[in-house]
């Protein structure tokens, strides 16, 4: 294959930029590396120990009161290690079941400022968080 060919995956800078869109292979980069950022706990990573959650345990006891810290921690966390997503804001989710707690995270993607995003996330009793959108 040559680089000029159509038929080429885009895969480095230059295929992303020319690409001009968002293509299903980037959703899903997307949303599996918030799924790792979201179950990162702070001081899990050595090469990088301020990235991470608060923990959940840490913060149960005050729900819902806690729930502005957990809040505040996801935005700056994506913030900081999701690149491709700016004007990251998040918002609780009303829910009847007590033991769920549930976010949408509402972004704009860096390459396309005017495509904006909203990922839905719940928190399960274990502390793991699920995500589903785009």
């Amino acid at each position: 294959m040559h680089p000029s060919d159509p038929t080429m995956p885009r895969r480095g800078l230059l295929g992303r930029i020319a690409g001009g869109g968002t293509s299903p292979e980037e959703t899903r980069s997307i949303l599996a590396h918030l799924h790792v950022l979201l179950n990162t706990r702070r001081g899990e990573s050595m090469a990088c120990p301020g990235m991470g959650l608060i923990d959940f345990a840490d913060v149960v006891h005050r729900f819902p009161e806690s729930a502005i810290e957990l809040i505040h921690d996801i935005e700056t966390m994506v913030a900081e290690y999701e690149p491709r997503l700016c004007d990251i804001s998040v918002n609780p989710i009303d829910c009847d079941d007590p033991l769920r707690v549930r976010f949408e995270i509402h972004a704009r993607l860096t390459s396309k400022p005017r495509h904006s995003i909203a990922i839905k996330t719940e928190l399960a009793a274990d502390g793991s968080f699920d995500l589903a959108g785009m």
